[in-house]
């Protein structure tokens, strides 16, 4: 119980400190849960642009990733990540990729978050989504995770260019 207090106190000055900050500073990022707004039509970044760039294929280092990642939930998986290099890209809604897959919203607060955060606010190109399914279950987001989330947080309507195979 204690321990949950200090949780709590902890966040209402984060909070409060970001409130403070942003009127101090207005690029600071604002969010646009809790007590932040979308900035006046010039997106949540303030004065920097929202627009979120993509590379038109997948880096060559995301298919390693995701070959470990998978390679923890399938036999097979240098095969599944075979088929996802030759898989068209296609698009989806960062909120339908959330719900297919199950997963929990990683928040600003995450360090690779940040991270891609930063890069679409200088206007860098993301790398495309990596996804697998199977008939009845959740989607597996084979790498690209963070990417979501920062996404996500910006626009949840966003389309997100991807990769995905059935398996």
């Amino acid at each position: 119980m204690k321990s949950e207090r200090s949780f709590l106190v902890i966040v209402r000055q984060v909070l409060e400190w970001r409130i403070h900050a942003h009127a101090r500073c207005p690029t600071l990022p604002p969010r646009t849960w809790g007590p932040w707004k979308k900035s006046g039509g010039k997106g949540i970044l303030g004065h920097m642009s929202t627009s979120i760039e993509w590379l038109p294929e997948p880096e060559e280092a995301n298919y390693p990733a995701a070959l470990s990642y998978l390679s923890l939930l399938f036999r097979d998986s240098s095969q599944i990540v075979e088929k996802l290099k030759k898989a068209p890209v296609t698009q989806f809604k960062a909120k339908d990729i959330f719900r297919a897959s199950g997963l929990s919203l990683l928040g600003i607060s995450n360090s690779h978050v940040q991270k891609d955060l930063a890069k679409i606010a200088a206007g860098k190109h993301l790398s495309p989504i990596l996804l697998v399914r199977r008939e009845g279950e959740k989607v597996i987001i084979a790498d690209g995770y963070h990417r979501i989330c920062a996404v996500y947080s910006l626009n949840e309507d966003a389309l997100i260019p991807c990769k995905i195979v059935s398996f």
